[in-house]
């Protein structure tokens, strides 16, 4: 039988007995702070969230105004006509949307697509407007800057591609619910 001193005992005893708790502590420590992590990654997710929702539904709401300002959301027969005009001939369509892009600073581009595949689009650019025109018949959309509606002096491109709107998600998703896309 192997003797031990009992310095040797009480030593190991002691190193046992402080070793345990401290080890104990340390996972709850380890436990809980990855459990605080966990949350507070949880709660500025949720709060990052909030606002986005809440900035695209405050956008979306602000986008309806402008466009029931052009035309309401349930037009009268009155407007329906106005609104059949437009789509047959887009460019009479160009001076309300230069207005809507120039006077609203939530508007920056307004589009309008034919069902013949004619395309109109304004887009704000600083002092004036881009304008994007595409023919029935035509195939990329040619580019103006223009200062004012009508404006065709200043040819900034000819996109090379074919443009053609029906083929769009958005135009489709139009013509799928008879009413405004976003």
């Amino acid at each position: 039988m192997r003797k031990f001193a009992a310095s040797h005992i009480l030593a190991a005893s002691f190193v046992l007995f402080a070793a345990v708790p401290a080890l104990l502590v340390a996972w709850m420590l380890a436990r809980s702070s990855f459990g605080a992590a966990e949350e507070l990654a949880g709660s500025i997710l949720f709060n990052v969230a909030a606002r986005v929702q809440l900035g695209t539904e405050s956008h979306l709401a602000r986008a309806h105004d402008a466009l029931n300002a052009v035309l309401p959301e349930s037009p009268g027969a009155r407007e329906r006509e106005r609104a059949r005009d437009w789509l047959k001939d887009p460019v009479t369509f160009e001076a309300t949307a230069f207005a809507l892009t120039r006077q609203s600073p939530h508007v920056a581009q307004v589009y309008l697509a034919g069902r013949h595949g004619d395309f109109l689009g304004i887009e704000d650019a600083g002092g004036g407007a881009r304008v994007l025109v595409r023919d029935a018949q035509g195939a990329g959309r040619r580019i103006f800057l223009a200062q004012r509606p009508g404006e065709r002096s200043r040819l900034e491109g000819i996109e090379p591609a074919n443009f053609e709107s029906r083929t769009r998600r958005w135009y489709q998703q139009a013509l799928e619910s008879k009413g405004r896309v976003f």
